[in-house]
């Protein structure tokens, strides 16, 4: 699953000679169809070499139904990286489309993949971000007891600290890396990680406005990767590629949470040890509860508006 900001991902992995397949998961057929036609100019592999999965993250249905047409596959890798900062709710559920995009979306798609039985020795990728353990004193997060009960009310929107946008997706992405880590004690076959691509001028930045776009570009981005808070798109990719063979600086065990180094936004991924919470698995195993009690919640939803003949 990958959105525009790094799809040159998908360059990198077309050039590993091990890799035989890359399916793309979209919103859309015609942004795939898209994407693939650019991607063939670019490496120079045949159509056939990419192929399309229509799933949406924002849908549990959508995410179970495209996990369900890859039992007929072999997949050995797997990134999760649609999301961002998203504003509003879902019209008929009223959870907010922060966590189904950024959490909810990716936990549904993976756990029914893995249940397929044909994942074996899969290696899952969690994009992540700086933002869930803070960057000096900027962000970061911090769940209280009973940790169950504080997840929740974040994935419903509940907590006043989702209140700020930029608190909510922090704590999205805090939510889902406690998820992979406990999801990875749980299935010791798959190889997960967190691996955040710290912070790069990602093509994104084409839909901000002109003007916003023209000092993003020219100004911002420039003077960050001066002081070391930025690196180039290719970076983050490479990262990513990294993390999904387990080599590198991303050589570490499955259940890690991987980020730049301690008051950075770039450089060398490292575990996020000085973020304690990450490691403690009794926050790890009642997020993923959370989740799941979430989860339920969707699908009861979900049927009684089939059952009531309602459009979701």
């Amino acid at each position: 699953m990958y959105d525009g900001s790094l799809g040159i991902l998908y360059t990198t992995l077309a050039e590993e000679s091990d890799v035989k397949k890359v399916i793309l998961a979209c919103r859309s057929e015609g942004k795939a169809q898209d994407a693939i036609a650019r991607l063939v100019a670019k490496t120079k592999k045949t159509p056939d070499f990419f192929e399309v999965l229509v799933l949406d993250t924002s849908d549990v249905q959508s995410c179970k139904a495209a996990a369900q047409k890859l039992t007929s596959e072999k997949v050995n890798g797997v990134m999760l990286n649609a999301g961002g900062v998203i504003a509003g709710k879902d019209s008929t559920k009223g959870v907010p489309l922060m966590h189904l995009v950024n959490t909810i979306g990716h936990v549904v798609f993976v756990e029914e993949l893995i249940a397929s039985g044909r994942t074996e020795n899969v290696v899952v990728v969690y994009s992540g971000s700086e933002a869930a353990r803070g960057v000096y004193s900027a962000m970061g997060t911090v769940f209280k007891e009973p940790y169950k009960a504080d997840v929740y009310s974040h994935l419903t929107g509940e907590n006043p600290l989702e209140s700020d946008i930029n608190g909510a997706y922090a704590y999205t992405k805090a939510i889902a890396a406690l998820y992979m880590s406990s999801l990875a004690r749980k299935h010791p076959e798959c190889h997960i990680v967190t691996d955040s691509p710290g912070m790069t001028s990602g093509t994104n930045i084409g839909n901000l406005n002109p003007v916003v776009k023209f000092v993003a570009q020219s100004m911002v981005m420039p003077q960050l990767k001066l002081v070391g808070y930025s690196h180039p798109v290719d970076k983050g990719a490479l990262g990513y590629t990294n993390a999904l063979y387990n080599r590198g600086s991303a050589n570490v065990a499955s259940g890690t949470f991987l980020a730049s180094k301690k008051n950075k936004l770039s450089g060398p991924v490292v575990e996020s040890t000085f973020a304690p919470q990450f490691g403690d698995q009794k926050l790890q195993d009642d997020a993923l509860d959370a989740v799941h009690d979430l989860i339920q919640t969707l699908y009861s939803l979900a049927d009684m508006i089939q059952g009531n003949n309602i459009s979701p």
